[in-house]
């Protein structure tokens, strides 16, 4: 499994999950799979607010402490 390869190699995974949302239809239909379990295969996830949720504006950045604090400057240097 990809997650696994890269926690060997210390190479961090990223999940784009804006649609995250719609395919926790898919993803778990049995007992065993949620959400948190497949978010739990990445080190960082953004997940959006106004795209399947229908939200009219917003997003959010997840990871450990670490990575949102070096996450915020790039989001000031990106103007977000």
């Amino acid at each position: 499994e990809l997650s696994k390869l890269c926690k060997e190699k210390g190479i961090k995974l990223h999940m784009d999950g804006a649609r995250l949302w719609e395919a926790a239809a898919f993803y778990c239909t049995s007992n065993d799979r949620d959400i948190k379990s497949l978010c739990k295969l990445f080190d960082s996830i953004y997940v959006s607010f106004y795209k399947g949720l229908g939200g009219l504006t917003g997003a959010m950045l997840l990871g450990n402490k670490a990575f949102i604090t070096k996450s915020r400057v790039w989001i000031r240097r990106f103007g977000g």
